[in-house]
């Protein structure tokens, strides 16, 4: 069985809207914060690099997860993460 490449953990604050922290392994790479309400919902898209930060906007979580993903691993692959190591194809 493949392990998947990405962990989502859900973070529910009194003070905020919901957020979903992205890990790729165990290094905390970004971040989901959820704005609107339910009906409406959006979602800010935080990708954390080197070469500074990345931030988007998706109109559902499923959409916020994949572009959070594809963005991550872009910048991975153009050695933004230095710390993580050139990324190897399998």
């Amino acid at each position: 069985m493949r392990r998947p490449v990405f962990r989502y953990d859900k973070v529910d604050a009194a003070e905020r809207p919901s957020f979903y922290d992205m890990f790729h392994g165990d290094q905390h790479v970004g971040t989901l914060t959820r704005r609107g309400s339910s009906g409406s919902s959006t979602y800010d898209v935080r990708v954390m690099s080197d070469t500074g930060d990345v931030e988007l906007m998706a109109g559902s979580l499923r959409d916020a997860r994949a572009l959070a993903e594809e963005t991550y691993t872009q910048s991975w692959r153009e050695g933004a993460y230095t710390a993580r190591g050139p990324v190897r194809e399998l």
